[in-house]
């Protein structure tokens, strides 16, 4: 049994179009996981970046009921009271921090 020209030509057509269907759905969903897993990153990325600023503020707490125990009756120096500003004003920026990116992410 032969195959015609013709038969051949068209069978050939059709495989054409087979694979090419195949190679535009195998791109398309290797670009779909590629970008899916990019958006996964960054929300891992958001939630570190929280716990980071979250933690930093917890230090800097920590350091300043450390001065404030260990001063707790006596009188602070110039050094133990500018060190205390300097926290107080970082404790500040990282709670605003915090505020913002609370704001920002959902």
């Amino acid at each position: 049994m032969t195959v015609s020209k013709k038969a051949k030509e068209t069978i050939g057509l059709i495989t054409a179009i087979i694979v090419l269907i195949g190679l535009v759905f195998g791109i398309y969903f290797w670009l779909e996981k590629r970008y899916a897993l990019a958006e996964e990153v960054k929300k891992i990325e958001q939630r570190l970046d929280y716990k980071i600023l979250a933690d930093q503020l917890q230090a800097i707490q920590e350091r300043i009921w450390q001065i404030m125990d260990r001063f707790k009756n006596r009188e602070m120096d110039q050094t133990v009271q500018e060190e205390l500003r300097v926290l107080e004003m970082q404790k500040e920026q990282k709670q605003n921090q915090i505020k913002m990116y609370e704001q920002k992410v959902p």
